[in-house]
């Protein structure tokens, strides 16, 4: 009895047997402040006194405590060093499901250290399985495992593995394998002294896979990234390029994200071009925040150090024949009676032609909305002050003011308004100051109408309406953007909306809209402006739309496409493009799946007015659960050399690594 009130600090026993054929079961206290420990097995033998405690548990056992699970054919647990021995079918998985299948494992069930005979580990929310002759389990999230390897395939024989001497695993961290070869489809492919790969959702530093191609300007090119994470609220991303042809490219990103609504990214990147031996950079900044009080900033600048950096080596089109850079910054506050803002733009000319491009440093201003004065009269403001730069042609500031009233009203489904105000601008050019406003009216009525016939409801909605504005005062002075246009005289304006819709549905399934101007001063009519579409199932649709010139009868502007998608691996796009004195250009492509896994591509831009591709890509994908290939083959227009530049680029990805690098900062 004396052994026993010695040991009870040390556990609390309730053994109830029932039989030889009966489950038992231990509950023991492992000490002050642990979680006590279950076991239950077909058969317990516990000896509690004496210089050696221990219980052991035969048949089908199972231990429990603080959330985990062992199950073995046999387990011996030594209290006074809190140790469990298991052997035969062991089974052992931790609270957040990560599960080891082994021959025999020895674990401390307080610091979970322990050793592990031919193990097979599976890391529940990444998908790894690792395995190994000797594992050692150095702690709660770590393994050390001799002579293994891991994937994070599923299946018996997994697409890709990775077979090593030595395997560190850290939940919710990395996997190293040091004397690794790398398996693919059962084949070795590749050794390496050193591998190291994510098992975590959240993002991790690491090298990112690298992009390899070749082209025809830039010879072998070759891309490395590596992915820095130090911090939830900002990332580093450094690279370097190697082009064979031009030589190395540094460059890197910042992004950051320090509290909510606050986020952006900076990227620089140099590159000493051995072809012109000279330096050449570029610039991007992309800045948004949302203050309290509807405050709002976003800043956004592109810079290069040479005009013709993006012309040349750029991969696409789109950035080639750029003319000129954008940066603004823009800040603006939204209240009841209207939107304040500032607003600076800079415009970086890319060729001659730009050279007087409009430059706005800076534009402060007022939007007013229409708000109810008292019954249906309503009146706002609205006002701006900007000064414009050029680096050829007119400089000058202006400060413009725009009140007026109104009345508007609705009977049933037809709305009505009449609205008077005045525009007034104020200039100062080239040390003068001058003046130049108008009054202006319009009156105009819009109506909804609707009618069903059977499953279908079909809506028409037309509006008209007079716009007048006054002779007014003063001469028009070099006119910089919009506001500084006058257009004195009478203009009609109407147009009409019609849509057709299934029952049982909001899809618009039909529909057009037409808009056209007269003026009535003059009887010429203005450039009129129709838009249709067609959507006959769901990922289909047909559309068409154009600016028609009824004074010469000749179109503007026309575009006309169709978009077709039957899964995110099939789909087809053509779009029709053109501009009167300008070109015609013709936009196709096609996705389309081969079996389970496969895709091929083509996408291409040509101008069918001078019967020239100008772009086009070929593309052969395999998304494999276990592993993605991407190889694409594509050509670009250099008008300057009269002549395609032709591109390979080979993206390989293995699952596992696909959060490698992504964002996981504080976002709006």
């Amino acid at each position: 009895m004396g052994a026993l009130r010695r040991a009870a600090w040390v556990l609390v026993l309730v053994l109830v047997a029932a039989g030889a054929a009966r489950a038992q079961s231990l509950r023991m206290v492992r000490g002050q402040g642990d979680e006590p420990v279950e076991i239950r097995a077909d058969r317990i033998e516990a000896r509690l006194d004496g210089a050696r405690r221990e219980v052991v548990a035969v048949g089908r056992v199972l231990v429990t405590w603080g959330g985990y699970r062992l199950r073995a054919r046999r387990v011996r647990y030594l209290p006074a060093e809190d140790r469990a021995e298991a052997e035969g079918e062991v089974v052992f998985t931790d609270p957040d499901g990560n599960r080891l299948e082994c021959e025999g494992l020895e674990i401390h069930l307080d610091t979970q250290k322990g050793v592990v005979r031919s193990g097979r580990l599976w890391i529940a929310r990444e998908g790894y399985r690792v395995w190994g002759k000797r594992f050692e389990r150095l702690g709660e999230r770590s393994y050390r495992v001799e002579d293994g390897g891991f994937t994070a395939c599923d299946g018996t024989w997994p697409s890709w593995r990775v077979e090593a001497d030595r395997v560190e695993v850290e939940l919710e961290g990395l996997v190293r394998a040091r004397g690794a070869s790398f398996w693919m489809e059962g084949v070795p492919v590749a050794y390496s002294p050193v591998l190291v790969f994510p098992v975590v959702r959240e993002r991790r530093s690491g090298f990112l896979l690298p992009r390899v191609g070749w082209t025809d300007t830039q010879g072998l090119r070759w891309l490395q990234r590596y992915y820095w994470a130090p911090s939830d609220s900002w990332d580093l991303t450094p690279r370097a390029e190697y082009r064979s042809r031009r030589g190395w490219t540094e460059g890197i990103e910042f992004r950051y994200a320090p509290a909510e609504g606050h986020r952006g990214r900076v990227d620089l990147e140099h590159l000493y071009d051995r072809q012109d031996r000279g330096h050449r950079y570029a610039v991007e900044l992309d800045h948004e925040s949302r203050f309290p009080g509807r405050n709002r900033l976003r800043l956004q600048g592109a810079y290069q150090g040479d005009t013709r950096y993006q012309e040349e080596l750029a991969d696409t089109l789109d950035d080639r024949e750029a003319r000129r850079l954008r940066s603004f910054g823009l800040w603006s506050w939204d209240g009841a009676a209207g939107t304040a803002y500032g607003l600076a733009e800079f415009f970086q000319a890319l060729d001659t032609s730009q050279a007087s491009v409009l430059q706005t440093l800076p534009r402060l201003g007022f939007l007013g909305r229409e708000v109810r004065i008292a019954g249906p009269l309503v009146g706002g403001v609205s006002a701006e002050a900007a000064r414009f730069w050029r680096a050829r042609g007119p400089r000058g500031e202006r400060v413009s003011l725009e009140p007026a009233v109104g009345l508007e009203g609705r009977v049933g489904g037809v709305g009505t308004f009449a609205r008077a105000g005045l525009r007034e601008n104020l200039y100062r050019l080239d040390g003068r100051t001058r003046g130049r406003g108008a009054p202006r009216a319009e009156v105009g009525a819009n109506a909804f109408l609707w009618r069903r016939y059977g499953t279908w409801l079909h809506t028409l909605e037309p509006f008209a309406g007079l716009e007048a504005e006054g002779r007014g005062h003063g001469e028009v002075p070099a006119a910089f953007d919009g506001t500084d246009r006058f257009d004195r005289g009478l203009r009609a304006v109407g147009g009409v909306s019609t849509r057709w819709i299934p029952g049982g549905t909001a899809d618009e399934v039909l529909g057009a809209d037409l808009r056209v101007t007269r003026d009535l001063t003059d009887g010429l009519w203005g450039v009129g402006w129709v838009e249709a579409f067609w959507a006959p199932a769901a990922g289909r649709r047909l559309w068409a739309e154009g600016e028609y010139e009824p004074e010469t009868g000749s179109w503007a502007s026309w575009a006309a496409g169709g978009r077709w998608a039957a899964d995110p691996r099939t789909r087809g796009v053509v779009e029709v493009r053109h501009r009167q004195d300008e070109a015609t250009y013709l936009d196709a492509g096609l996705s389309v799946a081969l079996g389970r896994y496969g895709r091929i591509g083509y996408r291409g831009r040509a101008d069918l007015d001078a019967g020239r591709l100008l772009e086009d890509a070929y593309s052969v994908g395999v998304a494999h659960p276990c592993w993605e290939l991407d190889l694409t083959y594509s050509r670009t227009w250099i008008p300057d050399e009269g002549r395609l530049d032709r591109k390979v680029f080979v993206m390989v990805n293995l699952k596992g690594l696909g959060t490698l690098g992504t964002w996981k900062g504080i976002l709006p």
